[in-house]
């Protein structure tokens, strides 16, 4: 079952990422600009690295440490719910989720439900 799961999110994480398209377009404008936003995603993420942990040290200098899991589960939470209004059409209804399931051999209670959809709106924002 674990297999499953992890085939039918490791096909959904390439597709939202758009590392299947760029790996095999012949579009030099797709790729370049691909590798151009790379660094921009990695200082971004840097960017919010440092904040956590920025706010947890401010937390643990004021000495209020059993504050900090609350207050990043709270943020966390706030972020998630923000980008789920955005983003829940376009991930629980997909209309090429069959074209892509179909490859993969599935069976059991993932063969007649999909929950992919529905787990990488909650796995990948946050």
């Amino acid at each position: 079952m674990l297999r499953q799961i992890r085939l039918l999110l490791g096909c959904q994480l390439i597709n939202l990422f758009g590392l299947n398209e760029v790996r095999h377009t012949k579009d030099k404008k797709k790729k370049a600009r691909f590798i151009g936003l790379l660094p921009i995603w990695i200082f971004l993420g840097g960017m919010l690295v440092s904040y956590v942990g920025g706010l947890s040290y401010l937390f643990v200098r004021m000495e209020m440490e059993q504050a900090v899991p609350e207050v990043l589960f709270a943020a966390t939470s706030m972020i998630i719910l923000f980008f789920s209004f955005f983003k829940a059409g376009n991930v629980i209804f997909q209309m090429n989720s069959y074209e892509i399931y179909y490859g993969i051999k599935l069976s059991g209670f993932f063969a007649k439900h999909s929950v992919s959809p529905i787990l990488m709106l909650h796995t990948t924002e946050g």
